[in-house]
């Protein structure tokens, strides 16, 4: 089961030039295989550890993008405006991928329990 996450990740971390795909997108791929791969208690409670992490940090990286948005750091209003519409997009494509991993990581949970 390790061979083939190895080779999976091999896979991927080639083919990546190739497929041109998202550093996110590539993340996502491997939690899933990750996740997929997880056969054993320890394994799965590492797996669940790991999401919890991702979420941490996401929600730590909107946060700040947010504060950004709140920011005034001088300069034109229309600059302003443009920069704080910039930040707000950036939290908010976070949070939709905070929601993604949450709803990886419930069914992840439930997978565990049974």
């Amino acid at each position: 089961m390790l061979r083939l996450v190895i080779t999976i990740f091999m896979v991927l971390s080639f083919s990546i030039n190739l497929l041109a795909i998202s550093e996110e997108e590539e993340s996502r791929l491997l939690l899933k295989v990750i996740s997929a791969g997880a056969t054993t208690p320890e394994q799965k409670s590492l797996v669940q550890k790991y999401i919890a992490s991702i979420i941490e940090k996401k929600q730590a990286e909107a946060e700040k993008y947010r504060q950004l948005a709140r920011s005034n750091e001088g300069g034109k209003i229309a600059t302003q405006r443009a920069k704080k519409l910039e930040y707000l997009k950036k939290a908010a494509s976070i949070e939709n991928q905070i929601k993604e991993y949450k709803t990886l990581a419930s069914r992840y949970v439930e997978v565990a329990m049974n």
